[in-house]
């Protein structure tokens, strides 16, 4: 990001400065933009969400260099521990790709391990589609569509069980959530500021734009909350 001599700090920065009565949410940012500086620009904001999502693609650095990516997985993980560490209910969220050309499954073993070990709330994982006119089309040892799938499958399972691990250190939290629509149960539905999709428990419950709320539980993947 660069705009008439600003970086991407300074934007965050202005954001932060500003009076704007919104919520400002990081759709999706390179680590190796992230810093510690960038961070900590998040912690107690009361426009900028709580919220990275950051593009991973693989845990091995073989794959990473050949998809010519600009950090490692050590440069990654170093990312993650910041937030973890200052900003501990942070929704964090990484895309993956699986079936990369060359990806073994000694690779993917160690993508999945790697995930394994790290803190998160969910994942984005989809298949490497190849795309003509790139430089991954023309690469060797393409991977077995089934392959593909198969890996993928076990991306999702992981992620469906990272973020129920994520929403359990949530309940009993207290969380600004912003209505969005009212679903066939009845219930008030809408995200949190660290990207959670919660229920408001009452039907009865007015619209408001912004509401402080308590999560109460987790039932049949229905994060409940309750208007403070």
């Amino acid at each position: 990001y660069s705009y008439e001599g600003r970086k991407f700090l300074d934007l965050i920065k202005l954001l932060n400065d500003s009076n704007l009565k919104s919520r400002i949410r990081i759709s999706s940012i390179e680590p190796n933009i992230l810093n510690r500086e960038i961070i900590t620009e998040f912690v107690g904001s009361n426009i900028l969400c709580p919220h990275f999502h950051i593009p991973l693609q693989s845990g091995s650095d073989k794959i990473l260099k050949l998809m010519r990516r600009r950090y490692n997985t050590n440069q990654f993980l170093e990312k993650i521990h910041i937030i973890n560490e200052l900003i501990p209910d942070a929704g964090i969220g990484f895309d993956v790709i699986t079936g990369f050309p060359g990806e073994t499954d000694e690779d993917f073993d160690e993508t999945y391990s790697y995930l394994e070990n790290l803190n998160f709330s969910y994942l984005h994982p989809f298949s490497y589609s190849e795309r003509k006119n790139t430089e991954s089309a023309n690469l060797m040892n393409k991977v077995n569509e089934q392959i593909k799938k198969k890996r993928t499958q076990q991306l999702i399972n992981l992620s469906t069980k990272k973020h129920f691990d994520f929403v359990l250190t949530q309940i009993g939290k207290e969380h600004f959530f912003i209505a969005e629509t009212r679903k066939a149960d009845g219930y008030l539905y809408g995200h949190t500021s660290n990207y959670l999709e919660v229920a408001l428990d009452d039907e009865n419950e007015k619209y408001e734009p912004k509401m402080k709320v308590r999560l109460i539980s987790f039932i049949n993947g229905i994060i409940l909350s309750k208007k403070i």
